[in-house]
């Protein structure tokens, strides 16, 4: 549960404890029917006030993703729609099938150390300690913002993607580019959401609107 909360930074410390937890259930790092920690246990982990912590643990409710029971505490309720796609197709291809068109703007290109959770969901061990390239997209649909997307790449796959122009590809036909073999499966969990204040700004939405959070483990032959 530990991650740090900076009191330096402009973000305030309650969305700064509801972004971390929110993105630990959407991630499935705490699973649903967990207990929180007490207010008065993040309080102490976090040296942040009790105040603070109500109204983090208040959005999060507010939000769909726990439960709050009086006497009892916080308990995560939120529920992913699960699929293992057999038929694969990406955002591209999916897009340019209803007669539209796409194309992305490249927000970020990081090569980051692997944590934890990502050798877990590459199923890698921790030793060696692996790297990623992450790659952040904004994706429209015709000329309207649609979609954020971010790629953990596996670095040596990654290392040979980054620097080609990826604003009109499909990034299923470069991985099997570069790779020479087929994207074969693609396994997906979809969780609905409240826009955030990345999805309000780049997304030119309200604060509030449903929105889903898609995560998307692809897998290529072999």
């Amino acid at each position: 549960m530990v991650a740090n909360v900076s009191h330096e930074s402009a973000t305030p410390l309650y969305e700064q404890l509801k972004l971390m937890l929110r993105d630990k259930i959407m991630l499935g790092e705490i699973l649903p029917g967990t207990l929180l920690p007490t207010e008065a246990a993040f309080c102490d982990i976090y040296k942040i006030s009790r105040i603070t912590v109500r109204k983090a643990l208040g959005d999060l409710e507010a939000e769909g993703f726990i439960t709050r029971i009086q006497g009892k505490g916080s308990i995560v309720t939120h529920s992913r729609i699960k699929e293992n796609w057999t038929h694969i197709a990406g955002f591209t291809e999916t897009v340019k099938a209803s007669g539209r068109q796409t194309h992305s703007k490249i927000l970020a290109i990081e090569t980051i150390p692997g944590s934890v959770t990502l050798h877990n969901l590459f199923n890698l061990p921790l030793d060696p300690p692996q790297k990623f390239v992450t790659i952040k997209r904004l994706r429209y649909i015709d000329d309207t913002p649609a979609a954020i997307m971010t790629s953990y790449i596996r670095e040596e796959m990654g290392e040979k993607i980054k620097n080609r122009k990826l604003e009109n590809v499909s990034f299923y036909k470069l991985y099997e580019e570069v790779t020479g073999r087929k994207v074969i499966r693609n396994e997906a969990s979809l969780t609905p959401v409240l826009a955030n204040q990345e999805a309000i700004d780049l997304l030119g939405v309200k604060p509030g609107t449903p929105h889903f959070f898609f995560k998307g483990i692809t897998y290529i032959e072999g």
